[in-house]
């Protein structure tokens, strides 16, 4: 009951994908606490054996691509959580099966938490000279973590460690850069002029002439939240520069007061944010947003030059790939 989890739950049948959602979020608490290792192996368990029938089923009645995908995702999502307590329990065998294939063949290392549990699992699992080469990939693709830096420290040892990281970091820059030039936009932002925490208007209209990050978001969504860290540091990158502003543009709530859920939660969380309320979701419609966090970059002259979905896990990487939009949208 201390993880909002009752017994019945357990006898919960009326919309199973509600429940296995909250035998992961449960299973995760418990991971994060280390508590209650086992209960929360059954849950985990349970959660990712329901998200990979669904999966299989999908791939057998050969659903289209997207629909594969956003299987996989769901099912990446909890195997993950199921890796991480096999991980604390030290079951790392069974562990690193099943992060091997969530991590390498349906994320392809493209999430940096994944990757830090899959690090931590092969490294119990594998010799030193087969992890290294997948560790230098996820550094050179953006998806890595201080822990993997540390492992890479200890496999390639003190001397000239620094500047072999620097050439993994360079060679990480410049295909960060390399493939956001291909993701370059070039339309209109939607107009908007929504009210914000302190009941003034912003109206993107107005805002002609700097380079806005607008990121829409909700209370209840998890990698909005996790993403925070990341975007009040390249909000403090860019505070003495008044020709950047970053707007988070809260929507999809269904709070009763929905302007007082947010300002308590902004407050809790000591948040700097400029937060606008999009309360009958227009805006967010108009921009076509089918998943949150989703950020775009609008450029001096109002149009849109960069969509980016979703959070990948690494503060210090959101912050270097919004710095490189941000440029390539002010040169471009």
């Amino acid at each position: 009951k201390e993880y909002g989890f009752t017994p019945e739950l357990a006898t919960t049948d009326a919309n199973k994908g509600l429940l296995y959602n909250i035998y992961n979020s449960t299973a995760w608490r418990m991971y994060e606490d280390s508590a209650e290792l086992a209960f929360a192996e059954d849950l985990a368990r349970q959660a990712t054996a329901y998200q990979r029938a669904a999966l299989d089923n999908g791939l057998a009645k050969g659903k289209n691509d997207k629909v594969i995908k956003n299987l996989k995702a769901g099912y990446s999502m909890y195997a993950d959580t199921y890796a991480a307590v096999l991980l604390k329990s030290g079951k790392y065998d069974e562990g690193y099966k099943i992060a091997k294939e969530y991590v390498l063949d349906f994320s392809e290392g493209n999430n940096a938490e994944y990757n830090a549990i899959y690090a931590q699992l092969a490294e119990k699992v594998l010799k030193p000279e087969e992890l290294k080469p997948q560790l230098e990939k996820f550094v050179v693709n953006g998806k890595s973590s201080a822990g993997i830096k540390a492992m890479l420290q200890k496999f390639h040892g003190e001397q000239g460690f620094a500047d072999y990281y620097a050439n993994l970091e360079t060679q990480a820059k410049r295909k960060m850069k390399e493939d956001l030039e291909k993701k370059l936009e070039n339309k209109p932002a939607p107009p908007f002029a929504l009210l914000n925490l302190d009941g003034s208007k912003v109206d993107l209209a107005e805002l002609k002439g700097k380079t806005v990050i607008v990121d829409f978001w909700a209370t209840w969504c998890g990698p909005c939240i996790a993403s925070f860290p990341g975007m009040q540091k390249a909000q403090e990158k860019y505070k003495d520069d008044p020709s950047v502003k970053f707007v988070f543009v809260n929507a999809w709530e269904s709070a009763k007061d929905v302007k007082k859920d947010v300002a308590e939660f902004i407050k809790k969380g000591a948040y700097p944010f400029d937060v606008l309320f999009d309360l009958d979701n227009k805006v967010i419609e108009s921009y076509k947003v089918n998943g949150i966090p989703t950020k775009f970059i609008v450029d001096p002259k109002g149009n849109i030059r960069f969509t980016s979905i979703g959070y990948s896990g690494s503060p210090d990487k959101l912050v270097e790939e919004l710095s490189v939009m941000i440029d390539l949208a002010r040169s471009k």
